[in-house]
């Protein structure tokens, strides 16, 4: 063992953890949200339109916008392809517009 063993080894359990949290975020902790909103979206005919949630893994360490947020956005990609929404269709932000909350924007589009 060395110390960039220990260091990537832990690193790595970390983006692992982000990555199914990512995933849960979706289909766990916002599923039936992200349901309404689409439907509430869909009889008001927005074929282009944003939801967004508050996210639920280490807030404070994902606006560091580094490999934790990537392995989290990934899940939530993972989780919404679960779902039967394309890459395509949606683009995953990270909302830090004030101090206070961190929230995730799911920006939809479903013109193409």
């Amino acid at each position: 063992m060395s110390l960039r063993t220990d260091y990537t080894g832990s690193m790595d359990a970390k983006l692992a953890q982000a990555r199914q949290a990512g995933r849960d975020w979706v289909t766990v902790d916002n599923l039936t949200n992200i349901q309404t909103g689409m439907a509430t979206a869909a009889t008001q005919g927005n074929r282009v339109f944003t939801l967004t949630y508050a996210a639920t893994f280490q807030p404070s360490d994902l606006r560091l916008e580094g490999p934790l947020w990537q392995a989290y956005q990934s899940g939530i990609s993972e989780g919404l392809t679960s779902e039967d929404i394309m890459q395509n269709e949606v683009t995953i932000k990270l909302n830090t517009s004030d101090t206070l909350s961190t929230s995730v924007d799911l920006d939809f589009d479903f013109c193409g």
